[in-house]
């Protein structure tokens, strides 16, 4: 590069050299430059032309051309500096002339002149000078030349840098816009802990599936209450779930806004760490949320409402809950805190803060309650259960405050009592009530009419599955009640007397009868019985017993110690009538049924004229209880009298001495049986 001409800009040659420029000026005189320096005189010709090419081909002096510059300059010196060696040659010389008869000089006188005889060396400090001047200069060039280069380098750089910076912006853009119109998610982005970075709408949905989204991130946030209340609220009707579908959705809107730029910076963000985008910001609904808390309060102050007290038989203790009736729990509290979880996504609470204050129950009312006598366990036949028993206890109260104060709020206290039971409680009631068939009886409808059993149905409908307790009596007349036809009762054959006619309720009787039977062989107590005026087909003699409104009557009562229930109905083909009377066995004891007849006769005819004229039969029915052993305990006699139909009696002619009249007694047997109208 030649000195007059420049590779850079003049203002960066200001602000490259400028203070070169000053260092000069203060150094020595201004450096002329090359061009106009004058050709050196002992130059040879065609080298001022020359000179110029040849510093153009220079290279910049290294460290080590610097350095034998230096060395050289040092050199030039030593060659024009004389030795030491002379200075005895002058001293010689001077001598020498002394001694040629020339006027010896003083050595001040020799030294002057030595100093004024000093033209070689005068031109010995003008080569160091130039020597100095030229190595200044040198250090000049090669300055302006280190100077040129970082020129060189900066306007390089400079280019460089607004080359790059181009190419970057037109990358930005690129990049921006390939970033924005993608249809895929960023990378490195999470939806609720699942990772869908570079996934399509389609595959994030798919992604969420996977990771059963629906079920975790929605379904239901179960709340615990004291007293073992608990409900649950469904996330998606609290307005607190946010479908995979808008899950997906806002996966793809994270660096896909309008702004093309500020999508790309959030894809470099996205590179550098990963971005969860957590849960949509919801509105709860918290009507619902109230309203579900409202109904569980409600519930935990039902069941800890009043200071009421049970008793564990089992384990002979009252139990008592402390602060039941007295406390309650903040229903806005529990609201808040459960909206709170549904917008974390909570999937359970349990609530154990409660509000109110604590009194002691007065331990001494409860014993004075529980030292009454206790009730036996009974069966309420109308509500068809066994109502329990009610147990005496004796309590301590002193024990009973001592631990009611050791224990928590809401805490279940366990205070020992000595516990009194009756004789029959609930669970044994239960084991044996109506376990055991104590008595039944089996009468056949053969030959009835439609209407008859259609009574005789009516009849046992009055009193199936009726129950006695201990000490009842029943009574069939108040049971079954009138016979009408508003009743349901129709027209059959039945007795009235001694005749047979159609009455309304006919053959209610064989169903009194049956029933009759049946609690002979249960060991009943009868009370009312009354046998029919004439025998009947469907039992025995002796063992019969008719009914007639509003007098005569079947009455029996339960001497059982539990209760019985009685059984009775008509078989679908109408043929058969049974009743059976279920209670309980507490002893094994049973009935055995005797009974005897024979015919009776006409006491007039027998005493006075010697002749047997039957006109009935007589019955003896023998009820005998036995342990269950076998051994004898009782025995019940109960005799029947039935007449034969008038039209059956053989009434005998008898010729008196006194008249010409034949006498019939029938008609005294007629006066001595008042008329009955019966089943």
């Amino acid at each position: 590069m030649s000195d007059n001409k420049r590779d850079y800009p003049e203002w960066l040659d200001q602000e490259l050299f400028g203070s070169l420029t000053e260092e000069d000026s203060t150094a020595g005189p201004k450096r002329v430059p090359d061009k106009e320096a004058a050709p050196r005189k002992d130059a040879p010709a065609g080298t001022e032309k020359d000179a110029p090419k040849k510093k153009k081909k220079a290279k910049a002096p290294s460290r080590a051309g610097e350095k034998d510059v230096t060395e050289k300059s040092a050199a030039k010196k030593r060659e024009d500096k004389p030795e030491d060696g002379p200075k005895p040659k002058k001293k010689k010389a001077a001598a020498k002339s002394a001694g040629d008869g020339e006027t010896p000089r003083t050595g001040e006188e020799a030294v002057s002149a030595e100093k004024t005889s000093a033209p070689p060396k005068k031109k010995k400090k003008s080569e160091e000078e130039l020597a100095a001047k030229a190595e200044r200069e040198l250090a000049k060039k090669e300055k302006r030349e280190k100077a040129r280069r970082t020129a060189r380098k900066w306007l390089i750089a400079l280019i460089v840098l607004v080359s790059l910076a181009l190419i970057l912006c037109a990358g930005a853009f690129t990049a921006a816009h390939l970033v924005t119109a993608s249809d895929t998610n960023l990378p490195n982005v999470y939806v609720g802990g699942v990772y869908v970075g570079g996934m399509t709408k389609t595959e994030t949905i798919a992604a969420l599936d996977e990771a059963k989204w629906d079920e975790t991130r929605g379904g239901t946030l179960k709340v615990d209450l004291p007293k073992d209340v608990s409900f649950e609220l469904d996330y998606l009707t609290a307005g607190a779930y946010q479908p995979k579908e808008e899950a997906a959705e806002a996966a793809y809107a994270y660096g896909h806004t309008e702004d093309k730029f500020d999508n790309l910076r959030t894809y470099i963000e996205d590179l550098l760490s990963p971005v969860e985008l957590g849960r949509t910001e919801f509105t709860i609904d918290r009507a619902y949320v109230s309203e579900a808390v409202d109904r569980a309060v409600d519930e935990f102050e039902s069941r800890t409402a009043g200071e009421e007290y049970s008793i564990d038989e089992k384990n002979s203790t009252l139990e008592i809950v402390k602060g039941a009736g007295q406390v309650t729990l903040d229903r806005g509290a529990i609201c808040d805190k459960v909206c709170a979880l549904l917008l974390s996504g909570g999937k359970e609470l349990e609530w154990s803060d409660i509000i109110g204050e604590v009194r002691m129950p007065d331990f001494a009312a409860i014993a004075e309650e529980l030292s009454r006598e206790p009730v036996n366990a009974y069966y309420d036949p109308e509500k068809d259960e066994i109502i329990p028993e009610i147990l005496g206890a004796e309590l301590d109260t002193a024990k009973a405050e001592e631990l009611w104060s050791k224990a928590g709020v809401l805490d279940e206290i366990s205070v020992p009592i000595t516990l009194i039971e009756p004789e029959i409680t609930e669970a044994n009631l239960r084991e044996v009530i109506f376990h055991d068939k104590l008595g039944d009886c089996l009468t056949y409808l053969w030959g009835s009419t439609a209407n008859r059993i259609s009574n005789v149905r009516v009849a046992c409908s009055r009193f199936d599955g009726m129950v006695l307790q201990p000490g009842e009596t029943f009574s069939y007349n108040d049971v079954v009640g009138e016979r009408t036809a508003e009743a349901g009762f129709k027209l059959a054959p039945t007795y009235s007397g001694t005749a047979h006619i159609d009455a309304l309720g006919g053959g209610i009787c064989q169903v009194s009868s049956t029933l009759y039977n049946a609690a002979l062989y249960a060991g009943l107590q009868i009370d009312e019985r009354v046998c029919h005026t004439m025998i009947v087909g469907y039992l025995p003699l002796g063992l019969d017993a008719t009914v007639d409104w509003p007098d005569t009557n079947f009455v029996f009562t339960n001497n059982r110690d539990y209760p019985i229930k009685i059984k009775a109905g008509v078989n679908d083909r109408g043929s058969e009538l049974l009743i059976e009377i279920w209670g309980t066995d507490v002893d094994g004891s049973y009935v055995d049924m005797l009974h005897f007849e024979w015919p009776a006769y006409d006491e007039v005819y027998h005493d006075e004229y010697g002749i047997d004229v039957q006109v009935g039969w007589g019955a003896r029915s023998i009820r005998r209880t036995y342990h269950a052993d076998g051994s004898y305990t009782d025995e019940d006699n109960v005799y029947s009298y039935y007449h034969l139909p008038d039209d059956e009696i053989a009434w005998p002619a008898i010729h008196t001495a006194d008249t010409d009249t034949d006498t019939d007694t029938g008609e005294d047997y007629e006066e001595d049986n008042e008329e009955v109208t019966v089943g």
